[in-house]
């Protein structure tokens, strides 16, 4: 802050005990601009509660110099700058966090709660994967319906995925396990937002920008796939509807699938390699503007 013409200049304060005393009112003028008041209402209070500070130190300390611990003990007695945001949110100071720490203070990092959630979905999609071939490929014995085929045994063997319970089950937990691709990137990107304005509260970021950045490398993937190896298909197709029209006047069976694999190697090797350097410009800008500070 600019202290040139603040009250500071009549108290003599070491630079110590000054950067202390700026580190408090800029803490205060942080919660008054996070919960949205104007520039010119954060600079009257943040240069009133200064002319507070220094007119009580004056009093305490008379014609000599103030001490660190002395403006420590001073503002250790006054409203904390999360106080502040009482006139700006209805929520009780204690349960307001600032953001804002001061040298030598610890400051408890938790992992991001809606990263946390998106991994677990990803789990969450690899048990919906094992129960769905469960219920395919476990056989259960049902009655038979004897009004469709009379000569039906009494019992027959039916997939599990056919039986109510079977039902029931894929849609509880298969169905929402399947929905990850989507709404995990969204999630990601959520706690991306969340993590870069925690002020190190929070922490994950590497993970949630994973997350986020999956579901436009698929598009990436797709997008080159499609371009190169659909039309690379529809060829081999047209050549093999040749080979069938011209018959034994035409090149071997063998020969023509050699070629189609050829070019469909060729096609998914090259569509490979597009994708990855286009995958790694993109989320290397993304992370570059991720990673930045706010």
């Amino acid at each position: 802050m600019d202290t040139t013409d603040s009250p500071t200049s009549a108290l003599d304060l070491d630079f110590e005990t000054r950067s202390r005393l700026e580190q408090h009112l800029d803490a205060v003028d942080e919660v008054l601009r996070r919960y949205q008041q104007p520039r010119s209402a954060r600079a009257a209070i943040v240069d009133e509660l200064e002319n507070q500070v220094l007119e009580s130190l004056a009093q305490r300390i008379g014609d000599r110099d103030a001490t660190l611990d002395e403006l420590t003990g001073l503002l250790a007695e006054m409203d904390p700058p999360e106080a502040y945001a009482r006139n700006s949110i209805d929520l009780p100071a204690e349960s307001i966090s600032t953001g804002f720490s001061f040298p030598g203070e610890v400051v408890e990092s938790k992992l991001n709660k809606a990263t946390l959630l998106g991994l677990v979905w990803w789990m969450w999609l690899l048990i919906a994967l094992i129960t769905t071939l469960f219920l395919i490929n476990i056989e259960v014995t049902a009655k038979a319906d004897y009004r469709a085929s009379p000569r039906d045994p009494l019992w027959t063997s039916i997939s599990a995925i056919q039986t109510g319970w079977g039902i029931a089950i894929f849609i509880v937990v298969c169905i929402p396990g399947f929905i990850a691709p989507f709404a995990s990137p969204i999630l990601g990107w959520v706690g991306v937002s969340q993590i870069r304005y925690s002020r190190g509260r929070q922490h994950g970021l590497g993970l949630a920008f994973a997350q986020g950045a999956l579901l436009p490398i698929t598009g990436i993937i797709a997008f080159f796939g499609g371009l190169i190896v659909a039309p690379v298909g529809w060829g081999i197709h047209r050549m093999f509807e040749h080979h069938k029209m011209w018959g034994t006047r035409g090149p071997d069976l063998s020969e023509v699938q050699w070629i189609g694999a050829s070019w469909i190697f060729g096609a998914i090797a090259l569509a490979t390699l597009i994708s990855l350097i286009v995958i790694w410009i993109v989320v290397r800008r993304m992370w570059r503007k991720t990673s930045q500070p706010v």
